[in-house]
């Protein structure tokens, strides 16, 4: 039983790194007994196949970088995979993503030449809705606000 519930679970790891909440939900799908299920998860940490920390570093950099979600985003994505708040906060403090500007690169992209009150409203709440603070929302808007003091080259050097 134990050698198939490890096939099994080689062969669910193999297609995408998955975090040790999936593994189990997708182990007790299958049926597997908890004894089972336990042996099988310590067997894959020791051979690092199981690996919470990667998979949040992972997660965190395609997040961020790809998708451009902020902080409050990606931590609430990791908590549905079962990555505790903690955790990420902990892993968050060491990181050294730049999210204001990540989170201005996406208001240039997405305002281009419009500076109008209502195009900056709309900004700040689409901001919000990819997980960034506040603070660091109305620091881009400012930024953007202030077009003439703001040049868009000093980001990409």
């Amino acid at each position: 039983m134990k050698d198939k519930a490890l096939s099994m679970a080689y062969r669910y790891l193999s297609f995408k790194d998955r975090t040790e909440q999936e593994l189990v939900k997708y182990l007790e799908k299958k049926e597997f007994t908890e004894v089972v299920i336990i042996e099988v998860i310590d067997k894959l940490k020791e051979y690092n196949y199981l690996n919470d920390q990667r998979y949040m570093q992972n997660f965190h950099r395609y997040q961020t970088q790809t998708k451009g979600y902020g902080p409050l985003r990606v931590q609430y994505n990791l908590q549905q995979k079962g990555i505790s708040k903690d955790k990420y906060q902990e892993f968050e403090g060491q990181s050294e993503s730049d999210y204001y500007t990540i989170a201005l690169k996406i208001g240039l992209k997405k305002l281009k030449d419009k500076r109008d009150l209502d195009s900056l409203r709309k900004l700040y709440a689409f901001l919000l809705r990819r997980g960034y603070s506040p603070a660091v929302v109305s620091k881009v808007i400012n930024t953007l606000k202030d077009k003439e003091n703001f040049h868009e080259d000093s980001l990409y050097n």
